[in-house]
């Protein structure tokens, strides 16, 4: 039989057995794929930022709409890739953009999209000296 954990999470408190919580870190997603076929630890704040991110470009300012879709984005990929593969950037992207679709945020899944393309166009420009 499991041992209770006892955490304290707002004014709440959640009891998850130990085997839950090894579950949750098995099943969770630990790195990412890049585009050169490295691998790196996956960072969910990282995740959060640029959702925010996105969110802020299509005007709205909203930190907890921002937080609840980082939850339902690493929900989606926590069942898509259950811990044994390892999805890629473009799998990520992907997840994200079908997740704001999915809460009719379809304005700021352009924003996102457009994101990638835009930060390329800028590496891609010629620059002189130091701008």
């Amino acid at each position: 039989m499991s041992q209770p954990i006892s955490r304290v999470q707002g004014s709440s408190t959640d009891v998850m057995h130990i085997s839950d919580a090894v579950w949750q870190f098995m099943t969770s997603v630990k790195t990412l794929q890049k585009r050169d076929g490295s691998e790196q630890d996956f960072d969910a704040r990282k995740l959060a930022h640029s959702i925010q991110q996105a969110l802020t470009a299509a005007g709205m300012k909203s930190t907890t709409l921002g937080e609840k879709l980082t939850g339902q984005v690493l929900s989606r990929l926590t069942h898509q890739f259950d811990g044994h593969s390892i999805p890629s950037f473009a799998d990520v992207r992907e997840g994200v953009q079908v997740t704001l679709i999915d809460n009719n945020l379809v304005h700021v899944a352009k924003k996102y999209a457009n994101f990638r393309t835009s930060a390329a166009q800028q590496e891609e420009q010629v620059r002189y000296g130091h701008g």
